[in-house]
This record gives C-alpha cells, sequence and structure tokens, in this order.
C-alpha cells in the first residue's frame, strides 16, 4: 500500500465502485469526476481528506455522514444526479465550498 499518498487523481475511467480509498489515511485531496460512481463512499480512515472532486458522475443522494472524521473544505458534485439534500444531518463546520448546479434538487 502507498503508506504517504496525498493526493489522488483517478478521474475519466468507468469506476463503479471506489470503496478502498478510505484506507488512504494521509489522502487530502481526492479527483474521482467522469466516472460511473453512484454513491459517495464513506471516508474511514482518511481523516486529512479536505478537498472532493466528483463532478460528472451519477450520484443521486448526497449525505454529509460519509465525511465524519474528515476535514472536508471543498466537495465538487456538479452534474450528477442529486435530487435530495441531507447535508445538515452532521456538522461539517470547516466546508467552505459546495458544488451542486447542474443537478436534479428538488427538496
Amino acid at each position: 500500500m502507498i503508506i504517504g499518498l496525498r493526493h489522488l487523481d483517478i478521474s475519466e475511467n468507468v469506476l463503479t465502485d471506489v470503496g478502498s480509498i478510505s484506507q488512504f489515511s494521509h489522502l487530502e485531496i481526492l479527483y474521482l469526476q467522469q466516472n460511473k460512481l453512484k454513491r459517495i463512499p464513506g471516508f474511514g480512515n482518511a481523516s486529512k481528506l479536505t478537498e472532493l472532486y466528483m463532478r460528472d458522475n451519477q450520484v443521486r443522494k448526497f449525505s454529509s455522514n460519509c465525511f465524519t472524521g474528515t476535514v472536508i473544505r471543498l466537495i465538487d458534485l456538479r452534474t450528477n444526479k442529486i435530487n435530495e439534500l441531507d447535508i445538515f444531518r452532521e456538522d461539517l463546520e470547516l466546508l467552505d465550498r459546495l458544488y451542486l448546479d447542474n443537478n436534479d434538487i428538488e427538496t
């Protein structure tokens, strides 16, 4: 395993699952744009994650609890299929940039 990996870009692939991402405990910036992801993975041990780029996927719901234990500051979920927001269930006090344009948000 790559212990000290801080930036990872696996954009423009056909990924449908990235469940093993949480094992990168030093990961700070993650690029997952233009894949086929339908959900936001839990980040478990990735407690240093500050930026997540997931535009142009197939994510339907965004829930903040997937960021529990992180220091996330930027979330880019533009051009997905999100129709429901549940971002206030957990405290995202460090979040200062959230991009959700070009989705199907109703509530």
